[in-house]
């Protein structure tokens, strides 16, 4: 996970732990990618909600079903992708 990310987190948590009611909101779950899932399954686990303000998950979906898995499991290989395409392209 990225240092950003994690700081983001562990202050959610802190926040949480105090008894308030703490939601993570990201701009979209895209630049996630394998992540993803994980940080959800972490955030739902200690009570954190997890909000997307655009791309396919944004608003009303929580982090869990196929509405959430499928988006998910397609960010990870576009990132995959994307990834081996620019590799290639640097040799």
């Amino acid at each position: 996970m990225r240092p950003g990310l994690e700081r983001a987190v562990a202050l959610a948590a802190e926040v949480r732990a105090s008894g308030l009611a703490t939601t993570l909101v990201m701009h979209e779950h895209k630049r996630l990618g394998r992540d993803l899932a994980a940080l959800a399954d972490q955030l739902r686990a200690t009570g954190i909600g997890l909000e997307f303000l655009s791309g396919e998950l944004q608003d009303g979906h929580g982090p869990s079903g196929v509405v959430f898995t499928v988006p998910a499991a397609l960010s990870g290989m576009e990132r995959a992708y994307i990834r081996d395409r620019t590799l290639e392209g640097h040799e």
